[in-house]
């Protein structure tokens, strides 16, 4: 055999191997994936990142060795598949037993095919025994008590999944980079030190002539970051402009305020806010409002940038990415102080409300209801959340539980004044019109006054548009919760106190929704007639 034989002949082996290898593997996660049994626990999300997997797996297998009879099988997801992954095993009845709820994701489906964690939250979980946590229920035991999504939904008064981490916007920085444009690791106490090294770095790169900028970033209509800045200037203004004085972070709040005049984008508050992204995206990269995240995260980990923001959830992916030191701090956006932008702001903003992410859900499709619950107390508890955040380097979800020490800078600041609010809380039509004249605030030839006048014209009906959506959705979950409590309440007259007391539990159980149920049918009524109260038609679905 000669030589050029002998090499085809060891490709065609090596190839058949690979094949080999790929159809053992494919057909293994096709038998686990249906893998059931009275003990088995199946639990499903869509975070590849390996920090993630290794939490989960951690949890699992300390749950395991309390219960040798029971395995627990993680799925992970493709992140880009799995909306329609979930809602196509969801509505085939083939659905996991716990499943990740996401925000924006199947919320049809949950009423139908997900159980009602109420009753659970109002009781202690039993894996906090021995433990700060005994006595408490288990709704309090979550660092924001589960105020927002994905783990609730307000409008429903109901509780739909148990989360197991946090979630906070930080930035990330170059250590020898800053060391190198420094001469010293400096992390900036204020806005103004902030600023300051921004141009510095802006200086050293012109003297230098490399590509190097203070940060990177991406959209600032699809960026949390962008959005902070002009939610630290309306802290006072969403107080004034909400109907009961709560600083209520309700985007429907907001926009219906839009339309009854309580704000507009000339509001010296909206300019400010403005004024002060358009500042700060001055020191980002040419063209990054093109660019994705991956984008700029290229950027930072190729040494191109001091300066990175990122949250906790992909923190621990960017470090491991990054051929150098990174650290962490909290921006320091601008205080009362401030000769600029002070006047509005009450204070030091808070990140107490809607922290927690990764909820999971128990699916009516669960084969065993019981154990899958008691595995979810378990992931959700004190020990379980612990060792979570020790393996995953996630921040936790459950209070008293501590950070691993590399991610404590993400720790969330919870004393302060309430989060305001910026033009994109007023819906995807409002996100769209931002980001399609969003380079008018960030261009050489562009201004405030440009982007103002750019926008202005199509944001009512954007925002008639969205509220018009609102009202069709409460009145869309009203309609399914109606049948859902009549069911309730038909079951529990059915009941008698010699049964245990279940009439009792059944009214105790209801009357709390009922009452969300009034007060959300009065909502409606009200941006209804709001709309046309302010000269505006309904834009019905």
């Amino acid at each position: 055999m000669n030589r050029s034989s002998l090499i085809n002949v060891v490709g065609f082996v090596i190839l058949g191997g690979v094949f080999l290898l790929s159809l053992v593997r494919t057909v293994g996660y096709s038998s686990r994936e249906f893998l059931h049994g009275e003990n088995v626990i199946r639990i499903a999300h869509n975070v590849q990142e390996d920090g993630m997997r290794r939490g989960i797996e951690a949890v699992a297998e300390a749950y395991m060795r309390l219960h040798p009879e029971v395995t627990v099988h993680q799925q992970v997801i493709p992140q880009r598949v799995y909306p329609s992954w979930a809602r196509t095993k969801l509505v085939s009845d083939q659905a996991t037993d716990l499943m990740m709820i996401q925000t924006g994701e199947f919320e049809d489906l949950l009423l139908t095919d997900f159980h009602l964690l109420n009753p659970f939250m109002d009781a202690p979980n039993p894996y906090n025994t021995g433990t700060q946590l005994e006595k408490t229920v288990w709704l309090e035991t979550f660092v924001d008590s589960l105020v927002s999504p994905p783990a609730s939904r307000p409008l429903l008064a109901s509780f739909y999944g148990a989360p197991i981490t946090a979630s906070t916007t930080r930035l990330l920085f170059n250590r020898p980079l800053m060391r190198e444009i420094l001469g010293k690791e400096q992390v900036p106490a204020d806005f103004g030190s902030f600023t300051e090294i921004c141009r510095k770095v802006q200086a050293y790169a012109g003297r230098t002539n490399q590509s190097i900028y203070p940060m990177v970033s991406y959209a600032s209509a699809t960026n949390p970051f962008w959005s902070s800045l002009a939610t630290a200037l309306t802290q006072d203004l969403k107080l004034k402009i909400s109907p009961n004085r709560s600083a209520s972070s309700a985007s429907w709040v907001v926009s219906m305020a839009y339309l009854e005049g309580k704000w507009n984008l000339r509001s010296p508050e909206i300019v400010l806010g403005l004024e002060l992204t358009r500042e700060l995206g001055r020191f980002a990269q040419p063209g990054f409002l093109q660019q994705k995240p991956q984008d700029a995260l290229f950027y930072f980990v190729q040494g191109h940038s001091l300066f990175f923001v990122t949250n906790s959830l992909e923190a621990q992916a960017v470090r491991s990415q990054a051929p150098f030191s990174v650290g962490a701090f909290e921006l320091p956006l601008p205080d009362t102080s401030d000769p600029a932008y002070g006047s509005f702001i009450l204070g030091r903003r808070s990140e107490g409300g809607g922290l927690t992410q990764l909820a999971f859900g128990l699916t009516r499709h669960a084969r065993n209801h019981a154990l899958a619950l008691d595995f979810l107390h378990f992931l959700a508890s004190v020990p379980g959340n612990q060792l979570f955040a020790d393996v995953s380097g996630r921040l936790p979800a459950i209070v008293g539980v501590e950070p691993r020490d590399d991610i404590k800078p993400f720790a969330p600041k919870l004393e302060g004044y309430p989060n305001g609010f910026s033009i994109t809380t007023c819906g995807p039509d409002v996100r769209a019109l931002y980001g399609a004249h969003e380079y008018l605030l960030f261009s050489e030839g562009g201004s405030v006054k440009a982007f103002i006048d750019a926008i202005e014209p199509d944001l009512d009906d954007s925002i008639v548009n969205y509220v018009s959506w609102q009202a069709k959705r409460i009145r869309d979950n009203l309609e399914y919760h109606d049948s859902w409590l009549g069911a309730l309440w038909a079951l529990g007259r059915h009941q008698t106190k010699a049964d245990g007391g279940v009439e009792d539990q059944q009214e105790a159980f209801l009357r709390p929704l009922l009452e969300s149920q009034t007060v959300t049918e009065i909502e409606r009524y009200w941006m209804t007639h709001q709309i046309k109260a302010t000269g505006h038609e309904m834009h019905y679905y």
